[in-house]
């Protein structure tokens, strides 16, 4: 008899426990990737988000903030956004990963993963993707020949991103000539002769390349 209302007392306890306590946990962040992320043109890219949330709530992948895809709390994988034509993909659920194959420039820009687990819970976190080419040396004046008095040029042109400085230094010397793709000077005897190099660099890598000057 002295059971029942025993027995009521912990079935009204747990029923004011669930619908009392806020099934909202909130989330936290466990990992995020830097706020600039650098990739090697050609290259594939990962970029890595890793939260916990519960599984009411919906997380979404912007790009440039356009949206490309989004998961509700429930479902293993990410859908793509209606209309939208993403050129990464995205797997994984709250530990989500995006690939992006064979980056060039115009996949650079931001990467932002918006998490939502309702009762006011949310946040966004993004990366900056910035895409970077090594600096080549694409041509070089090649050897020349001058006698005392002349004018000498030597022209050298390179690529990469960021664009890379240029310096032009005479090897023999060890003196630099010239802080731009140009190197101008006069012939005032045979100690201008000899090797002249340009070497270029942009804080990602960098390049050297000589050529001759004969005095005769």
């Amino acid at each position: 008899m002295n059971s029942f209302p025993l027995t009521f007392r912990l079935i009204f306890t747990v029923i004011c426990f669930l619908s009392c306590v806020n099934l909202s946990d909130g989330f936290k962040w466990i990992s995020l990737p830097s706020q600039r992320t650098k990739g090697h043109v050609g290259s594939t890219v990962h970029i890595k988000w890793y939260y916990e949330c519960n599984n009411f709530g919906i997380s979404k992948i912007l790009y440039n903030n356009t949206e490309m895809f989004y998961r509700y709390g429930n479902k293993q994988n990410y859908s793509t956004i209606k209309n939208a034509v993403p050129h990464f993909s995205v797997i994984g659920g709250s530990n989500t990963t995006i690939i992006i194959s064979h980056v060039h420039k115009n996949k650079s820009g931001s990467y932002c993963c918006v998490v939502d687990c309702g009762g006011g819970d949310k946040d966004v976190q993004c990366t900056f993707l910035f895409i970077y080419v090594l600096p080549r040396i694409k041509y070089l004046s090649p050897n020349l020949y001058g006698k005392q008095g002349d004018s000498i040029t030597i022209r050298c042109n390179a690529s990469g991103n960021p664009a890379p400085r240029v310096t032009g230094i005479h090897k023999d010397t060890n003196t630099t000539i010239a802080n731009s793709s140009v190197m101008s000077f006069n012939i005032t005897g045979k100690a201008s002769g000899g090797k002249y190099c340009c070497h270029v660099s942009n804080g990602f890598g960098e390049e050297t390349n000589c050529t001759s000057v004969e005095v005769t």
